[in-house]
């Protein structure tokens, strides 16, 4: 990687393994910017959706728009329009929200966000967006099981089972995106140039780790 030029990385992570914090710490530690939930948020402006509701139906296995059509766009727009405007709106709206619609915003905004220069990014499926960028480094986080429940219980303040649980949901929503998106799994290690195993790690000898690969 030419870091003279502008630079993308991408970081996936295992959730409770602090592959956030170590993505955002090592963008401090080259000096470029990091971005994660601000992709989010920039489609919850092209949609017009709450960053929770969005993040929900995204974790579901079937069809998450349509689940978004039927339950949040559905019942806003009965609340505030008229029957017969709502029904040219509704008809409006399923043609927007679509799959491949959200893929090519989130894309978009995306690509939009490097042109503001070389940056980290934590999720967001950047490994597939930025597949084809040259000058790019993609990296996934993992950890033991047993220090991932650990972390979410001390992040969060809660018991072993709800941290399992949270685990658990948490890490096949985000796989069952994924697939919708690239057609693969995230854990594919075909997908990354460094798969990382932190379990024995802290996040500062994880960053150099990876600073240590992207200086070479």
């Amino acid at each position: 990687m030419d870091k003279s030029k502008t630079f993308v990385i991408t970081v996936n992570r295992e959730m409770g393994s602090k592959g956030r914090t170590i993505a955002e710490k090592l963008a401090e530690k080259l000096g470029v910017n990091f971005y994660d939930k601000a992709v989010v948020e920039g489609l919850t402006k092209e949609f017009g959706v709450s960053v929770d509701e969005l993040e929900k139906v995204k974790a579901k296995k079937n069809n998450f728009w349509e689940d978004l059509y039927r339950s949040y766009i559905h019942d806003r727009i009965q609340s505030r329009l008229d029957i017969h405007a709502a029904s040219s709106h509704l008809e409006n709206q399923s043609k927007l929200l679509t799959s491949a619609k959200l893929h090519a915003a989130e894309e978009k905004i995306l690509k939009e966000l490097i042109k503001e220069g070389s940056c980290v990014i934590a999720g967001r499926s950047g490994f597939h967006f930025f597949r084809d960028e040259p000058n790019s480094l993609h990296v996934f986080i993992k950890c033991s099981k047993e220090k991932r429940i650990q972390n979410i219980m001390n992040d969060r303040n809660v018991d072993a089972d709800e941290a399992e649980k949270l685990l658990e949901d948490v890490d096949k929503g985000r796989d069952a995106f994924t697939k919708k998106l690239s057609g693969s799994s995230r854990y594919d290690c075909r997908n990354y140039d460094l798969v990382l195993d932190v379990t024995e790690l802290s996040i500062d000898q994880a960053v150099e780790a990876i600073s240590f690969i992207v200086n070479l």
